[in-house]
């Protein structure tokens, strides 16, 4: 989106104007309070936050489709799955289920056990296989297949939207001015 704020309805002599607002996961932790009628100008700093979570989430989603191989080549996800697929439609051979999802049962596992200290209520095999069934033979052999992505690329600079937000603000709200909740 080109804006993230917009006039909907204006100020008139019987009530104020309507604002509306794109807030995306990212923005939920911009919260702002003002003790007079709003004006577009008031949201400038809005604006441009959301433009810079907007541009991370943009410049990561170019990496988090990708994946590297054991030799360092980076190619597409979708390469990757279309490739799974071709090659058991080559074998000719029917798609194990059973096997696809013990493969992955133990990829799960593996991931659970790793995380387990850090995160807590991590599902048990029952919970993970009740949502695992759902899935269609297909699917599982993909995900199986393709192999663990790495979500690591993703990473980057965050955001720091405390430039919109002196401190001085932050710690002492007044009414009529910004500050964060």
């Amino acid at each position: 989106m080109e804006r993230f704020t917009a006039r909907l309805y204006p100020r008139t002599s019987t009530g104020p104007g309507t604002y509306g607002f794109l807030l995306g996961d990212a923005a939920n932790a911009i919260h702002f309070w003002r003790g007079r009628p709003f004006r577009d100008a008031d949201f400038v700093r809005h604006e441009a936050a959301m433009s810079m979570l907007q541009y991370r989430h943009k410049s990561r989603a170019w990496n988090s489709m990708i994946t590297t191989d054991e030799h360092g080549v980076t190619r597409a996800i979708k390469d990757k799955i279309q490739e799974s697929l071709s090659e058991s439609l080559e074998q000719g051979r029917a798609l194990d289920r059973d096997a696809d999802l013990e493969a992955l049962m133990r990829q799960l596992r593996a991931i659970r056990d790793r995380l387990a200290p850090r995160v807590p209520g991590m599902p048990d095999d029952a919970t993970l296989l009740k949502h695992l069934d759902t899935l269609h033979s297909q699917t599982l052999y993909t995900l199986v297949r393709s192999g663990a992505w790495d979500t690591r690329i993703v990473d980057g600079e965050e955001v720091d939207i405390d430039i919109f937000y002196p401190a001085e603000r932050l710690d002492r709200p007044r009414s009529g001015e910004w500050f964060r909740a």
